[in-house]
């Protein structure tokens, strides 16, 4: 018993000590989101200002996904998250959605485009959207 205590001892200071705000690295907060615009229409064109983040809602199959059919243009826009919602269990058949979440970075017009398509499958997909920025 007093060897124990001595160990549960330390154990306290050391997880009290890691606990307080100096003891933690520094991680510099995350920058102010701005507004979050809705969602965008393929074929729609978006005006959005610069910092500005907007979604694309794409709807979806547990075997099926979407990607980027052209590379999107870096400087102007960056991803901010990629999230799934799930109705009900997944099995191939169950309905999905997609949330693209995008912020604009620089002033200039872009297009998003993306493919729906079998995750197995290489080849032509079922359906490709165009989505066209256009940053203030």
């Amino acid at each position: 018993m007093r060897r124990i205590f001595p160990f549960i001892l330390a154990m306290m200071v050391l997880l009290a000590l890691l606990t307080l705000p100096g003891c933690r690295p520094n991680t510099p907060p995350p920058p102010p989101p701005g507004p979050t615009l809705p969602n965008v229409s393929p074929n729609q064109t978006l005006t959005v200002k610069k910092g500005e983040r907007f979604t694309i809602a794409l709807d979806t199959s547990a075997d099926y996904n979407w990607t980027f059919a052209k590379p999107y243009d870096k400087t102007r826009l960056k991803i901010v998250a990629i999230s799934t919602q799930t109705s009900g269990l997944l099995k191939p058949s169950s309905s999905q959605r997609e949330i693209w979440t995008f912020q604009a970075l620089q002033p200039g017009k872009t297009d998003i485009t993306l493919q729906y398509a079998r995750r197995e499958e290489k080849g032509k997909p079922e359906r490709v959207e165009t989505y066209h920025i256009v940053i203030q």
